[in-house]
């Protein structure tokens, strides 16, 4: 069966639990309705992504500043540490 994140049909905790899931794994039992359920993730699939959408490309941009913001704090932050920088005003 496959489950998206808004399925309805089954209960809100047991589909949370499968998207938190690796392969192979298995949800913990979930009551619902007076019966027991369990869930065991098998594969994976991807949507297709639209790379023309708008916002696709905005997410895309926004990551890359993101990252790119993130790399040059880190790389800051190491030389800070290794050349133990002292500004005197």
């Amino acid at each position: 069966m496959r489950v998206k994140r808004d399925d309805s049909s089954l209960p809100a905790s047991l589909v949370l639990e499968i998207f938190k899931l690796n392969l192979e794994g298995l949800t913990s039992i979930v009551p619902n309705e007076g019966k027991l359920m369990i869930a065991k993730l098998h594969e994976i699939t991807n949507k297709k992504l639209d790379q023309k959408d708008p916002k696709y490309l905005e997410l895309v941009n926004k990551l890359k500043g993101d990252f790119s913001n993130e790399a040059l704090g880190s790389y800051l932050s190491y030389l800070r540490k290794k050349y133990r920088i002292q500004v005197n005003y």
